[in-house]
């Protein structure tokens, strides 16, 4: 507990973050040290979804962010608003078996906003087409309005979430790879470095600003450290770089 107390602060003083959790593994399953995260997870959302002011709550989706949101206390908060920041609908229609915002809402009896969209666009021009779409503003507009952000980071590999559950395939998994990338971010995939790899046809992207965003991540995405941390984009080490890389995309 020492050593992770240690790193928590050295993450908090080097990326100047709010709030770093590290959460021990030891020799520990992958389904318990995402028990842990998610015990962790949910006492930091907690802290936000039990506040009495209204406010809007913004959820990627994730094996991660829907363990966090099972951990979750039920209580009455319908003043809140919570918008899912990915979208629901995989290439074949099937709905994202991840998706998060419409679980927490009904456990805080919120009203939920759901994106209206593939997670990932078949090409530049669907997703400019959504983009125009009338619910689509609504959503970003609220998601601009956010106090807070959760987000989860996954790995990329084959078996991954994104190829797993049917949003990419093996030979886009291939591609990806070959081109560096590590992990993803709301669909957005980024290096060793934290650099974005490609731009891809996800909708939402990373953004830095003055609101926070609570990031969490179980995988090995660059550095061993499993961990919950606010006011940053990424749930590694490298993937911290890549919100300041990632601004000029906006």
């Amino acid at each position: 507990m020492a050593s992770c107390l240690e790193l928590a602060i050295a993450l908090r003083q080097r990326y100047n973050l709010v709030v770093c959790n590290v959460v021990p593994v030891n020799a520990d399953t992958g389904d318990q040290i995402l028990r842990k995260i998610a015990v962790a997870g949910a006492q930091v959302m907690e802290s936000y979804l039990g506040e009495v002011e209204p406010k809007i709550i913004a959820l990627s989706s994730g094996q991660t962010i829907k363990a966090v949101i099972g951990e979750l206390n039920t209580f009455e908060r319908p003043q809140h608003r919570l918008i899912s920041l990915v979208g629901t609908i995989a290439r074949d229609g099937a709905s994202n078996p991840n998706d998060a915002a419409l679980q927490a809402a009904e456990k805080i009896g919120s009203k939920c906003f759901l994106l209206p969209a593939p997670l990932l666009a078949d090409s530049s021009e669907e997703r400019k087409q959504w983009c125009r779409h009338r619910l689509y503003k609504v959503i970003e507009e609220l998601s601009n309005q956010a106090d807070v952000a959760f987000v989860g980071i996954g790995d990329m590999r084959f078996g991954c979430p994104m190829h797993r559950d049917g949003f990419i395939t093996k030979e886009e998994v291939s591609e990806l790879v070959k081109a560096g990338a590590v992990g993803d971010n709301l669909g957005w995939t980024f290096g060793q470095m934290g650099e974005l790899v490609r731009r891809t046809r996800s909708y939402f992207h990373p953004r830095k600003g003055d609101k926070h965003t609570v990031t969490a991540s179980r995988k090995k995405v660059g550095h061993r450290v499993c961990r919950w941390r606010t006011q940053g984009s990424g749930g590694t080490r490298r993937a911290a770089r890549a919100m300041d890389q990632w601004t000029r995309y906006g």
